[in-house]
C-alpha cells in the first residue's frame, strides 16, 4: 500500500555528514574558548583601567575579569551543548576546562609522591 504526502516521514538532514565536520567543530570548542576569552578579559581590562591598574588586583579585579568571562563560558558551553545543532563545539569547550585540571591533578600525584 502507497503512503500518501501526509504519512510519508519527513527527511532529517544532520550537520555532521562527515568526521571531517565533527573533528572541525570540536577544535573550534577546544581552541576558540581561549581566543574568546583572550578577548573578552582583553576588553574587560581596558574598560576598567587596564592590566596594571586596580582593576587587576584583589576582589574587584576578580568581579571585573575572572567572572564575567567565566559565566560566559558557562553560558556558551550549556548552549552548544543542549541547544545548538553544533555539539561538538560544546564538547570542545568543555574537554578544553577539563583537561588542563587533569593535568594538573596528574602532576600533583607524581610530585606529591617524590617528597
Amino acid at each position: 500500500m502507497a503512503k500518501t504526502k501526509s504519512q510519508v516521514e519527513p527527511v532529517t538532514i544532520s550537520y555532521y555528514d562527515t568526521s571531517g565536520k565533527k573533528v572541525g567543530d570540536f577544535l573550534i570548542g577546544f581552541f576558540g574558548i581561549w581566543v574568546l576569552n583572550s578577548i573578552f578579559v582583553a576588553i574587560n581590562s581596558l574598560i576598567f583601567g587596564g592590566f596594571s591598574g586596580p582593576s587587576f588586583s584583589g576582589s574587584i579585579g576578580m568581579l571585573t575579569s575572572v567572572f564575567p568571562s567565566l559565566i560566559l563560558d558557562i553560558v556558551l558551553i550549556v548552549y552548544f551543548l543542549k541547544f545548538s545543532e553544533r555539539k561538538y563545539i560544546g564538547i570542545g569547550m568543555l574537554n578544553s576546562v577539563v583537561l588542563p585540571l587533569l593535568i594538573f591533578g596528574a602532576c600533583l600525584l607524581v610530585f606529591s609522591s617524590m617528597f
